[in-house]
């Protein structure tokens, strides 16, 4: 069954919206918790090494303009750095394998599966998450974000890296903005996309190190960490709208990496952690 549609063919009443947004919170708190045991499993050296593909790393220190490059790398290093052959999703799978009627098996082939895309979004879905077009595949799709259903605009674009449930699509957590535009210049893209990304085991660190460069990361603001401890980032920046909470994988570095990397102290004295924090 064929389960990509145009947004006008995509009509869904409320019980369907409710037990898909009900799959989409069991799937998200596996995927957090795996996402976590994956940051815990990255080395220094794979750190370095996804820096410096990215373009964050000078003088050999790696050097976070805000904070939320810090999940822009992780996402990095755990799906495109690789020791021995396999990612840390593959490594983890051949160490650690879950039971194959489990929950997390279903996260991890579809993690395994994951590709890196430029998406805009078409419409949204208010209190489910918005139809986008996947610039790569020309196709288009439900993506399942509470948050971004009531943050993004039509026509604003965001180069992610999409996980594919079959029914819907999730993003990775580490979206990097790329403002608005309009729909012939949006056509104009798909060509170059599909021939740049859509590429067997593509490599996006060029594509990362050009967002990053072009500011795209600076136009994303750590909100404070929720009771339930979940993160979730602000894009702003856009000029049809204003700042607005949109959710994302929480995935933060351990202690020992705050202390080697130059990074913004979380306290948000404006300091480097090493000369704030970091003392104490």
């Amino acid at each position: 069954m064929n389960l990509i549609k145009s947004p006008s063919e995509l009509t869904l009443d409320s019980v369907d919206l409710s037990s898909l947004v009900a799959r989409y919170k069991k799937l998200r708190l596996t995927s957090t918790r795996l996402g976590n045991l994956f940051v815990k499993r990255l080395t220094r050296d794979m750190l370095y090494e996804g820096a410096k593909k990215i373009g964050i790393l000078h003088k050999g220190q790696i050097v976070f303009d805000n904070e939320s490059q810090t999940s822009v790398l992780m996402d990095y290093c755990i799906y495109n750095i690789y020791r021995q052959g396999r990612n840390t999703i593959e490594r983890y799978l051949l160490e650690s394998p879950p039971a194959t009627d489990s929950l997390e098996i279903e996260c991890l082939k579809t993690m395994q599966d994951a590709k890196y895309s430029v998406i805009v979004i078409e419409s949204n879905q208010p209190g489910v998450g918005c139809y986008v077009r996947n610039l790569v595949t020309g196709t288009s799709q439900l993506l399942v974000d509470i948050g971004l259903s009531r943050s993004a605009p039509p026509n604003s674009f965001m180069a992610t890296r999409l996980f594919d449930y079959g029914d819907f699509i999730v993003t990775g957590g580490a979206a990097l903005p790329l403002g608005t535009s309009v729909s012939e210049e949006v056509n104009e893209w798909d060509s170059e996309l599909r021939a740049t990304l859509n590429v067997k085991d593509f490599d996006p660190a060029n594509t990362i190190r050009g967002c990053i460069e072009s500011g795209s990361s600076l136009h994303v603001r750590y909100d404070q960490a929720s009771a339930n401890a979940k993160a979730s980032h602000r894009i702003e920046g856009y000029r049809t709208m204003e700042p607005a909470t949109v959710r994302s994988l929480k995935v933060e570095p351990r202690n020992s990496s705050l202390e080697m990397m130059n990074v913004r102290c979380r306290c948000r004295s404006g300091k480097m952690y090493r000369n704030c924090c970091g003392k104490k």
